[in-house]
């Protein structure tokens, strides 16, 4: 599976958004009105296909402000976060947009899977909640049809494969040399993930799914796997 690093380091400063041209916006809404918009962009300079900006539009909150829109999503439960955005519009003035994350990507094409392989993720650790990064990835799945892993993954990326992504699409193991999928669609919150300890009596069903899928054996018999992806997919 994707090679184990310690960390993905991203200094954000080095991000210059005026060499950026952003093609498309989306606003991703906590339960809690925090507010963040996410930017797809061409990356002009660079490796990339393209980038991600995440920034977070902060805004100065207050009681009333809070209950009128708790007000609005009891009398419209249709309404679109979207929607709900346009409406805090007319409520609050937003700050400037503070970049507090990125997404790295590039096309990635073969005669059986395409899509946006990650290259490269980071979210400021004060905003590494309400599944921002998992969010980010199903907005790319939903443009590109596909999100694929690279090579190389940290821990918290390995647990956002593990166990958010699977509630959004199917997750399934693919082996980019062969051009072959060694696991289809596997079950919602049973990915066969490689570094959890199979004691945890909370994860005997993954281990369950990954010796039914026979890859204990694939993968004590390669050791380096980078060539082995997971790819994310509508259902």
């Amino acid at each position: 599976m994707p090679i184990l690093i310690e960390k993905f380091d991203k200094d954000l400063d080095e991000i210059h958004q005026s060499d950026i041209s952003s093609h498309s916006k989306n606003i991703i809404l906590t339960p809690f009105y925090d507010v963040y918009q996410i930017d797809i962009c061409e990356y002009l300079t660079g490796d990339y296909s393209g980038i991600v900006l995440i920034n977070y539009l902060g805004y100065e909150r207050a009681d009333w402000i809070l209950s009128a829109l708790d007000d609005f999503q009891e009398k419209y439960p249709e309404k679109t976060s979207l929607e709900l955005f346009n409406h805090m519009q007319e409520l609050v003035n937003f700050n400037d947009p503070e970049l507090v994350g990125c997404v790295a990507f590039k096309n990635y094409h073969d005669s059986v899977v395409s899509g946006a392989q990650i290259k490269a993720a980071f979210v400021q650790k004060d905003h590494q909640r309400h599944e921002i990064a998992t969010k980010t990835y199903v907005i790319l799945m939903d443009k590109y049809g596909a999100v694929i892993s690279d090579g190389t993954q940290t821990p918290l990326a390995q647990k956002l494969w593990a166990l958010s992504l699977p509630k959004y699409g199917d997750v399934s193991i693919y082996n980019s040399q062969h051009k072959r999928f060694l696991s289809q669609q596997i079950p919602q919150n049973k990915m066969a993930i490689w570094s959890i300890p199979v004691s945890d009596p909370n994860h005997f069903n993954i281990h369950v799914n990954v010796t039914s899928n026979n890859l204990d054996q694939y993968l004590s018999e390669h050791d380096c796997c980078q060539h082995v992806l997971l790819v994310l997919k509508h259902s």
